[in-house]
């Protein structure tokens, strides 16, 4: 197995080798995948060597955004929701035994891979079996704490459980802000944090603001998630668009995906969009309709545009963030079930949207941090 070690690196010191830097995203919605577009661009601009471990839907995502790129095959762990709130929960409870497989099977990947070449850090997205004994390795997560449902002694147990996966890593990347009163709030600042490299780096996305130009298009529906909410909700909407007076575009999230269904003669369907023609999309529509994942979130903001956000049901993740930005009228909440897209509409135009100015971002620095680890052995 050929790892990291100072020989290695004297050769880059010396200029005849890149840096070699393994990215990771979850394969677990479109959002890992996204947030990590400003990583490989940081990693690019400083003549990195970047190699992109994914599968599905993530890696159709990012071969568009880094046709160049070497990518490697590494799936995710299929995990799939119920059709309601309860049923999802209980999926997800029970999909935990394969979870914990696929962590495994992570390791075994990674220790394959490194038999065969050598690399010198792993960025991992919530992967959290991508890392190696004498490797900068790389964690990048919001959740410190994982609220789920069940009761103070479950969240517990699954905030032990995390904290023994995060003791692999070298350093852990927070894409928040310090500050308790945060965009990730209570999910990003635990009362004890692990004991590894903690750097908050600030809400990471791949945007930049929105300029001033002209709204052109009332809605936009933006969809993401697995199987089969995402679905779920989309045939809600469609059949609410049949009734509503107003134009409306919807992206499915379906990268690689060609067919489309039926649509109501005033709506337009894209299943993706390349990241620059979404941003422009999003940059000239007046609302946003779309999960409240973090990673979405935090591109919504920053760009600064209004949302009504729809949890997924039975995601404790996605509900928790929904009623906290709601509180602090960062966003407009929704629930799915008996979602009303005329009325969400109605009260979201009332409703007191008061994000705050936009913090720095600090990914550069942590960037600049772990490739400086690099050089110094």
């Amino acid at each position: 197995m050929v790892l990291f070690s100072p020989e290695n690196e004297k050769i880059n010191r010396q200029g005849n080798r890149r840096p070699k830097i393994l990215v990771a995203p979850l394969g677990w919605g479109l959002g890992h995948a996204t947030r990590c577009i400003p990583i490989i661009r940081e990693l690019q601009t400083r003549n990195c060597e970047v190699v992109i471990a994914t599968g599905g839907l993530q890696r159709e995502l990012l071969t568009a955004e880094f046709p160049k790129l070497r990518f490697l095959q590494l799936d995710g762990y299929g995990v799939r929701y119920g059709n309601s709130a309860i049923s999802t929960r209980l999926r997800l409870l029970s999909q935990v035994p394969r979870i914990l497989r696929w962590i495994r099977r992570e390791r075994r990947w990674l220790r394959d891979l490194l038999d065969s070449e050598r690399l010198d850090a792993i960025i991992s997205d919530n992967r959290y079996g991508c890392h190696a004994i004498g490797l900068p390795c790389v964690l990048m997560t919001h959740q410190l704490a994982m609220p789920s449902l069940f009761g103070k002694s479950v969240d517990g147990l699954l905030r032990r459980f995390l904290y023994r996966q995060i003791r692999h890593f070298s350093r852990c990347w927070i894409p928040d802000d310090p500050e308790p009163g945060s965009l990730a709030g209570r999910l990003s600042h635990p009362p004890l944090l692990p004991q590894v490299q903690i750097s908050y780096v600030g809400p990471i996305t791949r945007w930049d603001p929105c300029p001033k130009g002209p709204i052109r298009h009332p809605l936009l529906i933006l969809l993401s998630g697995p199987e089969p909410q995402r679905s779920l909700l989309e045939q809600i909407l469609l059949g609410q668009l049949e009734g509503l007076e107003t134009p409306a575009l919807l992206v499915r999230g379906l990268p690689g995906t060609h067919t489309l269904p039926n649509t109501p003669q005033r709506t337009l369907v894209y299943n993706h969009l390349p990241s620059g023609d979404l941003r422009q999309l999003i940059c000239a529509s007046e609302w946003i309709v779309a999960r409240s994942g973090y990673s979405s979130i935090m591109d919504l903001l920053r760009l600064g545009k209004k949302c009504i956000a729809i949890p997924t049901p039975g995601q404790p993740e996605q509900e928790y963030l929904a009623e906290y930005l709601h509180e602090r009228k960062w966003i407009f909440r929704a629930t799915q079930k008996g979602f009303d897209l005329k009325r969400a509409l109605r009260e979201a135009q009332a409703f007191p949207y008061a994000w705050r100015a936009e913090q720095a971002s600090r990914l550069s620095e942590a960037v600049d941090d772990l490739l400086k680890s690099l050089a110094s052995g």
